[in-house]
């Protein structure tokens, strides 16, 4: 849940203050929620209903405009060279991985994205495999070059 549309708390010192600031931002749900339209917590694992409004952007750029010494393209760095050059799937990357696999068959423009990009196709993940994100870089790359007013 620590992507762009992940939810997030962030507890920090704030030194220039002297004293410990939380940042929350996990989104509220709307007061209009239809509670009773769900009847199985399954409804809410995959899809559109699974979604809450993105709020991990938000709030990464809020800690870094109200407390930070980097730039958005300082701190963003490590994390576009990682999606670009790549890094290798660990053992526990993986068996996560091939456990979601095995689970999207349903969402089918879903199963092919994971499966494209974390197990080449194959179906399966592995360990050691090379995985580049050159899209989220350029992503990264782009939202880097904001600033703020």
């Amino acid at each position: 849940m620590s992507g762009f549309a992940g939810l997030g708390l962030a507890t920090a010192w704030v030194a220039a203050e002297e004293r410990v600031r939380v940042l929350d931002f996990v989104t509220r749900i709307p007061a209009s929620f239809p509670e009773g339209r769900f009847t199985q917590r399954s409804e809410l694992e995959r899809g559109a209903n699974a979604v809450s409004p993105p709020a991990g952007l938000a709030g990464w750029c809020e800690l870094v405009e109200r407390y930070g010494r980097m730039s958005l393209a300082e701190v963003f760095a490590p994390a576009i060279s990682l999606a670009m050059d790549g890094f290798a799937l660990s053992e526990f990357g993986a068996d996560q991985f091939n456990e979601q696999l095995l689970l999207l068959p349903e969402w089918p423009e879903l199963h092919a994205s994971v499966s494209n990009n974390y197990a080449r196709g194959s179906g399966t993940a592995s360990v050691g495999t090379l995985i580049r994100q050159r899209e989220l870089a350029q992503t990264l790359t782009d939202i880097s070059m904001w600033s703020f007013i």
